[in-house]
């Protein structure tokens, strides 16, 4: 089931946390950079975030995946975060995830997203999902990003 997630809620941004850590771990592995910033954040730093999540609750209470977005001036939407913890691989979550994303979006005249260059399972999601790559960029020395957008034909 996916539900919106409560973020200022102390257990709710513990559990996004460890599936943060887990998560974000297997794709610091993947585009080998190991200084990714969700793996740093604490609770607290999650809890004072403005973003919008929503989480993939497994027998009531195991958030086994998470996306988060904001809203922009422009009339789009950012995904921020897009989540799944490494015991639910291979499941759809992220689909669904994103599924969800674009019902709770569907206002919006495009969405955009971003993922590590070397992060071909990400890449292969979103363009499974419609979106095309537009440009790569260098964040900081060695982490190339691919940055992928989606325009809302309606």
């Amino acid at each position: 089931m996916i539900k919106r997630l409560d973020i200022k809620n102390q257990k709710t941004a513990e559990q996004i946390r460890e599936l943060q850590q887990a998560a974000y771990q297997v794709e610091a592995r993947l585009i080998d950079f190991s200084d990714l910033p969700p793996l740093v954040e604490t609770v607290n730093d999650i809890m004072a975030l403005d973003e919008i999540f929503f989480g993939f609750i497994v027998d009531g209470k195991w958030i086994a995946g998470a996306l988060s977005f904001e809203l922009e001036e422009d009339e789009s939407a950012t995904i921020c975060r897009m989540m799944v913890h490494p015991d639910a691989h291979r499941k759809g979550i992220a689909g669904k995830l994103l599924e969800e994303f674009f019902k709770e979006t569907s206002f919006c005249t495009k969405w955009q997203v971003t993922t590590g260059a070397a992060n071909e399972p990400a890449k292969r999601l979103y363009a499974k999902h419609g979106f095309y790559e537009d440009r790569q960029f260098e964040v900081v020395p060695g982490l190339m990003i691919s940055s992928f957008v989606k325009e809302n034909t309606r």
